[in-house]
């Protein structure tokens, strides 16, 4: 199994709803120990080290999430995107930089920011702490 350097999920209200909803995305979040922030524009970023490659889109899907995951063991470059209305992702090179931009515009468009984003951090570490003791 190859595994990437690092992934990076961004949610808005609408994924926190679905992390309440979908415990399958908590066990593979809990299993790469993930890390949560606060971002620019009101979205929370879970930051997943060491994840296995290509499984972060399978949390994407769940979570209506915009992904970026860089670093993949296989070598080449990482990818970014989102599940829109299909999937639209894109390898992180110079020359996509305009088609990733243009994907996290549809998915922001999407996807509502939280109105207090630390309140949206501290209900996501708390699902996630609850995971860990369960």
């Amino acid at each position: 199994m190859n595994w990437v350097a690092s992934a990076t999920v961004l949610i808005g209200k609408r994924g926190l709803e679905l992390l309440k909803q979908r415990s399958e995305a908590l066990n593979k979040l809990v299993g790469w120990e993930a890390q949560g922030e606060v971002v620019p524009g009101g979205y929370v970023r879970l930051h997943l080290p060491g994840c296995p490659e290509g499984s972060v889109w399978w949390i994407a899907e769940l979570l209506e999430a915009f992904v970026m995951e860089v670093g993949p063991d296989s070598g080449g470059p990482g990818v970014g995107g989102a599940f829109l209305d299909g999937w639209y992702t894109y390898e992180v090179m110079p020359f996509n930089f305009t088609r990733l931009a243009e994907v996290y515009d549809r998915w922001k468009a999407q996807h509502p920011a939280f109105d207090d984003p630390e309140e949206g951090l501290e209900a996501v570490e708390a699902i996630l702490e609850q995971a860990q003791r369960d």
